[in-house]
């Protein structure tokens, strides 16, 4: 399991197949979400905003909360 700071987003790995970001609306949020669900080494990517992200993929977990 590893946690990292990745383009000014907290991202999670876990087992190099599930990634989770914490603020994904914003420009480098959803950049940085697009580019995990583009990659091949993972297979799920859960991300927690506030608002929807608007994107529509298998791969994306999106988790609406109140921060």
């Amino acid at each position: 399991m590893a946690y990292g700071w990745w383009n000014n987003c907290w991202v999670k790995i876990i087992n190099m197949k599930t990634a989770i970001v914490i603020g994904a609306t914003g420009l480098v949020g959803n950049l940085v979400t697009q580019k995990l669900l583009e990659d091949s080494r993972y297979e799920r990517v859960k991300v927690f905003v506030r608002r929807s992200v608007h994107l529509k993929h298998p791969k994306l977990e999106e988790h609406l909360i109140d921060f």
